[in-house]
């Protein structure tokens, strides 16, 4: 083999490997970009979940808070139409609880 074909070679094999890192770096370019989108796209599927479930929570708590506006009505309007058993009922639990919480 002569010199000049060795160095042709050497310089075809310089070429090959200046294009596989090319190629490389052009792959590690792609997959860096694939996991930003995945990323991008998880974080957009955990921010559409949690603003359900923060709209979720709001629903419960609306339904909660008439639940006991609407037992605080009942409770007052008891009170109204039957004011002495109340007064007693108060007094009653009131006693009872005074019981439970003087123990020596």
């Amino acid at each position: 083999m002569s010199t000049n074909t060795k160095e042709t070679d050497v310089d075809v094999l310089r070429k090959d490997i200046e294009d596989l890192k090319a190629s490389v770096s052009a792959l590690i370019g792609d997959l860096k970009k694939s996991a930003d989108a995945r990323g991008t796209s998880a974080a957009e599927s955990a921010r559409a979940k949690l603003d359900s479930l923060g709209q979720s929570a709001s629903d419960m708590a609306r339904a909660a808070a008439d639940r006991g506006r609407h037992t605080a009505e009942a409770a007052a309007d008891t009170v109204r139409d039957r004011p002495l058993q109340s007064v007693l009922i108060a007094f009653g639990a009131g006693l009872l609880l005074a019981k439970l919480l003087d123990r020596r």
